[in-house]
Parts: structure tokens; C-alpha cells; sequence
């Protein structure tokens, strides 16, 4: 019980590694002690998540082995706990076991160990979110979705479930499913500029960066379709006339009346686009003038060939 209380007096001072070393010497004393196992797991969980956030500030360095150590070591206590307890096992002891999981990539075995955990505890909100959490990560992406709304069922205040089924079904591509979702959210109180600009990421990432125009200009309208403020407005609108600036571009290239009497609309929508982003480009230090004046030089061009005429 002493080395107990100086573990815990160690884990609230922000040292659960040592923590977990005080209890380790109880456990190799009575191996099978279920009460320290949890104790070693609990702390293990702490000291694990606390190397994970201090490796997060390396963009793409990925987990630490340190904090991959860790994780495993509490699987294998809790795995032990499960082993001795059984049925009786804690819910709290079930969730760190799917968690730590999940923290080491193994959906697989998550998704197992959350059903196994929901078997027992099916009214676990937590966990019918972990279970959703593993079911996206293997790609069951409608299955994720599916518990996310029981998680919702259960209960009703748990947050960002829209934001999260709308998130995960446009990182498949299916933004025409996701954006029912993202209107739920916003109905459910989550700010629409947060929606709006989760919707334009995907636009900007996989349209306008790879300068696939139909795909950005789909996107962008979507995110157009929520209630956002100024400052969003203006951003959504500048990317929206890059997109038809683009698109129109490529379409005016033959240069001919055909395509002038097409594109000259669509340069005019660019320009007035660009005004109405001009906040957004003035923050951003973008040289609005050189792109308006580019546009309007388009717009020269297609009228010309507007006036000559169809070629006989």
C-alpha cells in the first residue's frame, strides 16, 4: 500500500513511467495480482499517451517506440486482467485495451476487443465510438457510420458525431453522401465555418492542388452551401473563381467563337469571384490586380472573337 501511494503521488507529479516502475516490483513479487495489473496498465496508459503528445510536434515522425513500448505493455497486463477477471473485467480496463490498439495501428484487433467489450457492456457509448473508430480505419466506412449513429443513440450528446461520419465519407470521396451528415452537425450546434472549411480542405487537396477543376469546383460549392461567415465567404469565393478561372482557360484554348461565346461568361463569373475575395487575397498577400488583369485580358480576347462570328 506504501509503494502504492508513492506510485500514485508519482503518476499526479506528471511521472507515470515511474509510477509504473514502483508497481512493476509488486508484479514481479505476485505476477497475478489482478488489482496491480490494473494499476501498471493505468499508469502505462498515462506514460504512453504522454510520450505520444511529445513526439507530436514531428510532423510525420509517427509514434514513438518508446510510446509503441509502452502501449503493448499495457495490453499485456490488461490481457492478464481479462484472463483473471473475466466477465467481471472493468469497463474502464476494456476501453484502455481498445485504445491501445488503436494507438498501435491494430484495427483489426481493436474491432475485436470492442465487440468482446460491448458483449458484456452494450450500453458503452465510448466504446461503440472506439468500434467505429477501428471499423474506419480498416475502410468498413458505412459500417463506421452505422455505429456512429448508434453512439448517438445511446448517447445523444456525444460530440462531433456529424462532423465525424461527414469527415470520414469525404476521405473516401463521397462527398454527396457526407454532406447530409455535415448539415446534421450544423443543426446539432457545430459552427458551419468549422463544416464549411472541412469541405473546402477536401477541395483544395484533391482538386485545386492536383488541378482536377470539376472536383474543386464541386467541393467548393458544397462548402458554399453552409452559413459562414466574412472571413470564410471571402476565401471559399476567391478558390471558386481560381477554379473557373482554370477551367475557363483550358476551355478558350481552340479560341474560336464556339468556345468564346462559352468561356467569356465564365471568365466575366471568375472576375466578379475575385472581387468578392478580395479580403481573403489582401490577407493572403496575392497580387489580385496581376490576376484580375489577366482575366479582363480573356474577356478582350472572347469578345473579338464573339463579334467576328461563327466561321462559315
Amino acid at each position: 500500500q506504501v509503494r502504492l501511494k508513492i506510485a500514485f503521488d508519482m503518476a499526479q507529479a506528471g511521472d507515470p513511467e515511474g509510477a509504473m516502475g514502483f508497481v512493476k516490483v509488486g508484479l514481479d513479487a505476485a505476477p497475478n495480482n489482478a488489482d496491480l495489473l490494473e494499476y501498471y496498465a493505468g499508469y502505462g496508459i498515462a506514460a504512453a499517451n504522454k510520450r505520444a503528445e511529445a513526439a507530436t510536434g514531428d510532423a510525420g515522425a509517427g509514434l514513438p517506440a518508446e510510446a509503441q513500448a509502452l502501449y503493448r505493455e499495457v495490453i499485456g497486463a490488461l490481457n492478464k486482467v481479462v484472463g483473471i477477471r473475466g466477465d467481471s473485467t472493468g469497463v474502464s480496463q476494456l476501453r484502455s485495451l481498445v485504445v491501445s490498439h488503436l494507438a498501435l495501428g491494430d484495427a483489426v484487433t481493436a474491432e475485436a476487443a470492442a465487440r468482446k467489450a460491448l458483449a458484456l457492456h452494450p450500453g458503452e457509448a465510448l466504446i461503440w465510438a472506439q468500434l467505429a473508430d477501428a471499423l474506419q480505419r480498416q475502410g468498413k466506412i458505412d459500417e463506421a457510420v452505422a455505429t456512429l449513429t448508434k453512439v448517438q443513440e445511446i448517447q445523444p450528446d456525444y460530440p462531433n458525431i456529424g462532423l465525424r461520419q461527414g469527415n470520414w465519407l469525404v476521405q473516401a470521396g463521397r462527398m454527396d453522401d457526407a454532406l447530409p451528415f455535415f448539415k446534421k452537425a450544423v443543426t446539432q450546434g457545430t459552427d458551419p465555418n468549422t463544416v464549411a472549411r472541412m469541405v473546402y480542405s477536401d477541395a483544395a487537396n484533391n482538386g485545386v492542388r492536383k488541378e482536377n477543376w470539376p472536383y474543386a469546383l464541386k467541393g467548393l460549392l458544397a462548402a458554399k452551401s453552409f452559413d459562414v461567415n466574412a472571413d470564410t465567404k471571402a476565401e471559399l469565393d476567391f478558390w471558386h473563381g481560381w477554379t473557373i478561372y482554370h477551367q475557363s482557360m483550358a476551355l478558350e484554348k481552340p479560341q474560336n467563337f464556339e468556345t468564346a461565346t462559352r468561356t467569356k461568361p465564365m471568365f466575366e463569373q471568375a472576375k466578379a469571384l475575385f472581387a468578392a475575395g478580395r479580403p481573403f487575397a489582401q490577407k493572403s498577400n496575392v497580387n489580385l490586380q496581376q490576376i484580375m488583369d489577366a482575366v479582363d485580358t480573356y474577356i478582350e480576347i472572347e469578345t473579338v472573337l464573339i463579334k467576328r462570328g461563327p466561321r462559315q
